[in-house]
């Protein structure tokens, strides 16, 4: 009886296979911000995870009954400033608002699409070269994202790199934002980014595959509004440049990231800048006005989980 081999075409099959896997982790060396590459292979070994090893059901919550009310919750006595304020200083009296033009619009910055994973330093390097910087989201993400794997960068991460790279300019942020506010600052002449919730469109199910619910966040830099229309003007680094965002759904995906938004100025702006804040201006009263914002809303809806997540964030 004769043994039996093998074909050897198998040995060639598993030598293609090892090649390619080879050339591609090349390619993502030598190229290191060709997004196509290293996206697909991050999705594709999630989606092996997935396959492998699904994720569970989500828990389902207690029935326990819940009060309806939001609990009024106290600062702590204890609290003290920090070792470096980031408050605005006082100002001795506020100015009575004036009225608003229907319409602003910003003269928009060259735009850039974002790179893969990097909405963040996309949108910020778009809000800096309103101010005469140059540069692109490489020149930001290489100092303060080194990880291209790195899915989120968080506000104060941006604010970072201003101070730190772009020294003759400031930057503030503040949370409990409201549409009217974004549109006094845009009419002044100054473009605010925005952290929102955001869903990806049909066809782009995320890393898992089709059950993922395509929600992310993501960064959107306001440079304009129209009253007509009813929405901002916005520069967006995933759906494109001058884009129109209605303002109720701005403030339904906003509300997700505690309606954080991030300003950015010149040292000769900070009076102006002061004065559209307001009380605002003082970091520990914004949270405060933030936190009573937050549980206001979740007293309104004891199910909306953004409202009792922003009542945490506040405290």
């Amino acid at each position: 009886m004769k043994s039996y081999r093998p074909p050897a075409r198998r040995g060639w099959l598993w030598l293609v296979i090892a090649l390619a896997l080879l050339f591609t982790l090349a390619m993502v060396f030598i190229t290191g911000r060709d997004s196509a590459v290293a996206y697909y292979l991050d999705l594709t070994g999630a989606r092996l995870r997935a396959f492998f090893d699904p994720p569970g059901a989500l828990p389902t919550p207690a029935s326990t009954p819940h009060s309806t009310v939001a609990p009024s919750i106290t600062p702590s006595p204890t609290l003290t400033a920090p070792a470096v304020s980031t408050a605005l200083p006082t100002a001795t009296s506020q100015p009575t608002p004036t009225a608003l033009p229907e319409r602003v619009e910003l003269p928009a910055p060259p735009f850039d699409g974002q790179d893969w994973n990097n909405c963040g330093p996309a949108t910020l390097a778009l809000q800096l070269r309103m101010f005469g910087w140059e540069g692109d989201q490489f020149t930001i993400s290489d100092e303060i994202k080194t990880n291209r794997g790195d899915r989120n960068v968080n506000v104060d991460e941006l604010i970072y790199y201003v101070a730190t790279q772009a020294g003759w300019l400031r930057a503030e942020f503040r949370v409990g934002g409201e549409i009217d506010l974004m549109k006094r600052f845009l009419a002044a002449g100054l473009p605010i980014i925005i952290e929102e919730g955001f869903t990806l469109p049909q066809g782009e199910e995320g890393l898992t595959g089709p059950s993922d619910d395509r929600w992310t966040g993501h960064y959107l830099l306001l440079t304009g509004y129209d009253d007509t229309a009813g929405a901002f003007i916005t520069q967006d680094t995933f759906r494109g440049a001058d884009q129109y965002a209605p303002y109720a759904e701005v403030d339904r995906n906003w509300q997700a990231f505690n309606r954080v938004y991030l300003l950015v100025y010149r040292p000769d702006q900070a009076d102006l800048v002061r004065s559209l804040l307001g009380p605002d201006a003082d970091p520990v009263a914004n949270r405060e006005r933030a936190l009573a914002a937050a549980q206001a809303e979740a007293e309104q809806d004891p199910d909306d989980a953004f409202a009792w997540f922003n009542v945490g964030s506040n405290q």
